[in-house]
């Protein structure tokens, strides 16, 4: 059974930004960021695998305690596309990719600040089209492409020594996605290349042998799946945003109940190429994706049946090679690639009503110093308290929903204690600014934090 919701974009008008994006170049030596896979572990730190395509390397990013460390993983050649990237329960890396010297698949993983590289199939050109996850024990887990035999293979190690190999599909792949249900079984999500279809492939223990399902189209006669992204919600049924090159647009289907249902997100031009899905914990489907017409990153939300598009980074040519990841707030995090600068780029959300901080030094855990504004709803005026622990440069900003910057209360040197600020609802020149919502950024030595208000005249 399916269900089709068909017809135009199902989101709001798109916006400049919901809520405010900060972007960041991660790595700008060369030619940097193609391939990026994003993951960010338990306390909100970053972490990027990507391809050095001037040094033809494997390269991974971290940014710990606000500074990117960038290490280079294997330079034996050219090695390092089609990289995909996971931690285990520690926040250690693991890196599955493509050695385009041998044509083989490998896996990276570091423990204790050194890195072990593995052979996992050299059974011909295998590897490209790589996607990775690690199961409960920190086992991994592999879906790639057999270019050689035309399959859709998957490895893993299930006694966490010796790799095993299984075939799950002969086809013409274009592009797969992997993750692991609750007891570590593989559900993978793939573009048949040969009949442009998107397929859905999960294992049964049980009768030990891959079940393969074709996702419904949401037009028929279209080439879709292309660029797919696949997460498991917590009854393991599955989410995937994916690519329509026939219709040129971005497109999501979920499964629930046996029944398939599938939905355009966003149509407007030629949207949704390196689309990238996560759930946030109520399990609503977030979608980061490049904007081919206008060449600018964006990212999709669904909450309340209704889902909202926004642009992120519009800096040029940017948002290929998008990887999204959430952190515990469930605030946005993205790593990308920036084609016209050749970079790898970052860009930090804040989901609405969050404060989200980074420790302080000198502190083992993050502070939250920054208070909700009060009254909110406000009109004309409203405080905003918050804590410096320290004496130091600071900041509090106000940014609209379209992400600009429309006043600066605070900028200076700060004393440390609680400081308390009267905003009187205008703009930099003093003018009174209209009803809407406002996001208030506090950004101290070490950490930063934004809120959300509402201003009603």
């Amino acid at each position: 059974m399916f269900c089709i919701v068909s017809g135009l974009m199902l989101a709001s008008a798109t916006s400049r930004a919901a809520v405010p994006f900060v972007q960041e170049t991660v790595a700008a030596t060369g030619d940097q960021g193609l391939y990026s896979s994003l993951a960010v572990d338990a306390l909100g730190n970053p972490h990027l695998g990507y391809y050095d395509d001037t040094n033809d390397d494997l390269k991974y990013a971290s940014k710990i305690g606000g500074v990117w460390t960038i290490e280079t993983v294997d330079a034996t050649g050219i090695v390092g596309t089609y990289v995909s990237l996971a931690l285990d329960a520690q926040g250690d890396p693991s890196l599955s990719y493509f050695d385009t010297n041998t044509l083989d698949l490998k896996y990276a993983s570091k423990n204790g600040g050194t890195w072990t590289i593995e052979t996992v199939d050299a059974t011909g050109t295998v590897g490209t089209w790589t996607s990775l996850a690690l199961d409960n024990q920190g086992i991994p887990h592999i879906a790639y492409y057999d270019q050689t035999n035309h399959v859709l293979k998957y490895a893993t190690k299930p006694d966490g020594v010796a790799w095993a190999t299984r075939t799950v599909e002969s086809v013409t792949l274009g592009s797969t996605s992997l993750a692991l249900d609750s007891e570590g079984n593989p559900r993978i999500s793939y573009h048949d290349g040969g009949n442009g279809r998107l397929k859905y492939a999960s294992w049964s223990p049980q009768a030990s042998a891959w079940v393969i399902e074709l996702v419904p189209r949401n037009d028929f006669g279209s080439s879709e799946g292309h660029f797919n992204s696949l997460a498991l919600d917590d009854q393991g049924d599955p989410h995937i945003s994916y690519y329509n090159l026939t219709l040129q647009r971005l497109e999501y289907a979920s499964k629930s109940v046996g029944t398939w249902t599938v939905e355009t997100v966003d149509a407007t031009g030629n949207v949704g190429t390196y689309s990238s899905l996560v759930l946030d914990s109520q399990g609503n489907p977030c979608i980061s994706y490049f904007d081919l017409t206008n060449a600018d990153l964006k990212y999709a939300s669904k909450t309340g049946g209704a889902w909202a598009t926004q642009i992120v980074d519009e800096n040029g040519s940017v948002g290929t090679y998008s990887s999204l990841s959430l952190d515990a707030q469930g605030s946005p995090r993205i790593g990308y690639y920036d084609g016209d600068n050749g970079d790898l780029k970052f860009s930090t959300g804040f989901a609405p009503g969050t404060v989200t901080a980074v420790p302080v030094e000198g502190t083992s855990r993050a502070v939250p110093i920054l208070a909700q504004n009060t009254p909110n709803p406000f009109n004309p005026r409203t405080t905003i308290r918050f804590t410096a622990p320290m004496a130091g440069p600071g900041s509090l900003t106000i940014y609209d929903v379209h992400g600009r910057l429309v006043a600066t209360p605070v900028r200076g040197e700060l004393t440390a204690g609680e400081h308390t600020v009267v905003w009187e609802g205008t703009d930099h020149a003093g003018r009174p600014l209209p009803s809407a919502v406002y996001f208030y950024r506090l950004d101290l030595v070490g950490f930063d934090a934004t809120r959300r208000m509402a201003l009603v005249r």
